[in-house]
């Protein structure tokens, strides 16, 4: 199968790549995985200057990308500019299409969104991926994709929504199936797995990795840091970049905990998984609109117990499989007395982390592409030329 993905994910030429190209964040695990089923991953994707810090290579030979040039403008200016973008690109992305079997678009995603329409309107095998918190639509363009979803799924159109519960995601249309997210093979679940059980130590070792802004909850965690009465036995280790870094630093010496924190910037995903294996306890005091978490499940795959709150399925993975503490308050002062609390109950600490290393285990990417194998076959296979369809993982 010759599989076509319409994405706005930002790729940069890369010499250390094999196939030359590279990104950062997760999204190099997910197209790899999904080429794992493909003969050919066509990526068509914004190509900008590189970006070396944090870079995340893509290795598979059976996967290329089709660069596109976005308008560098924002606000109203860059409504108007896509616009344009839009019609410039409606040939060639057709002429792209035609020559796929299947297109894939996660979504949000100005490019995506285009994508999926033309796929759509072509009839073409169709899979969309839903990253954001499918149960919060503020936008308009939110409330659309949510809207198409349920309008169209079935057939040869899968569509899944990243995120979790007991009952499906839409009472609308139930050929909309929950998808879960990850970052991690089964090779490195079982490397991160292995660290030290967690001891009553002099120093306590706290860390948060996301995107430095306001909703993640990196300035909460440090306040609360500063709130604990023993906060000189505590280090809180910060992994990221963002428009609030400034701000948390400064938030940092304001509150006379500078000497406690380290601000580790932008890392690529190896040194931030070793970041992560040197803590005792992940912090992630986030009221972001989250989808799945891949860092949540990062962190629990390196045994660390998480302290977060009511956000999404997070109460799913926390509470649900006993490893760590959903905050009722998402508040500095709750966050402390949690710290505090769990840090008291070394026992109970240990029991957290090998539930969460054994709840890490059941998200690796072999499962999502399984999953998604899972998925697509039966509702593409009566479509797809013969000798074309989805290969063994």
């Amino acid at each position: 199968m010759k599989m076509v993905v319409f994405s706005h994910k930002a790729c940069w030429p890369s010499g250390n790549s094999p196939m030359g190209y590279a990104t950062d964040g997760g999204f190099v695990f997910h197209m790899q995985a999904i080429a794992s089923l493909c003969e050919q991953v066509t990526l068509v994707v914004p190509v900008v200057k590189p970006k070396p810090s944090g870079e995340v290579l893509f290795t598979a030979a059976n996967i290329k990308v089709v660069p596109l040039a976005l308008p560098e403008v924002v606000g109203v200016r860059r409504k108007l500019a896509m616009g344009w973008f839009i019609i410039k690109q409606l040939v060639p992305f057709i002429s792209i299409i035609k020559k796929h079997d299947a297109v894939h678009t996660p979504i949000p995603s100005d490019v995506g969104t285009v994508g999926m329409l033309i796929a759509h309107i072509m009839n073409k095998p169709l899979l969309v991926r839903h990253c954001g918190n499918w149960y919060k639509q503020t936008t308009l363009a939110e409330k659309f994709w949510k809207w198409y979803m349920e309008k169209y799924a079935g057939g040869k159109r899968v569509f899944l929504a990243t995120g979790g519960g007991l009952q499906p995601p839409s009472a609308k249309n139930p050929n909309i199936q929950w998808i879960f997210s990850s970052s991690l093979s089964k090779a490195q679940l079982a490397l991160n797995s292995q660290r030290n059980a967690i001891n009553a130590a002099p120093v306590w070792h706290l860390a948060i990795a996301c995107r430095q802004d306001e909703k993640k909850g990196t300035g909460r965690a440090i306040q609360a840091l500063a709130l604990l009465p023993n906060a000189a036995q505590f280090r809180l280790h910060i992994v990221g970049d963002g428009p609030d870094l400034p701000a948390f630093k400064q938030l940092a010496q304001d509150l006379g905990v500078t000497d406690l924190v380290s601000f580790y910037g932008k890392l690529s995903h190896q040194k931030v998984l070793e970041v992560l294996k040197r803590a005792d306890l992940f912090v992630y005091p986030t009221d972001a609109s989250e989808g799945f978490p891949k860092v949540v499940l990062e962190a629990m795959s390196c045994g660390l117990p998480v302290i977060t709150t009511q956000v999404s399925l997070l109460p799913m993975l926390i509470e649900g499989h006993n490893a760590g503490v959903i905050l009722k308050h998402n508040n500095a002062e709750h966050l402390a007395q949690a710290i505090n609390q769990a840090c008291a109950q070394p026992e109970q600490l240990r029991q957290w982390s090998a539930n969460a290393v054994a709840c890490a285990h059941q998200f690796s990417l072999e499962a999502w592409a399984q999953f998604i194998k899972s998925a697509i076959t039966p509702a593409w296979l009566p479509y797809l030329p013969a000798g074309r369809s989805s290969v063994s993982i």
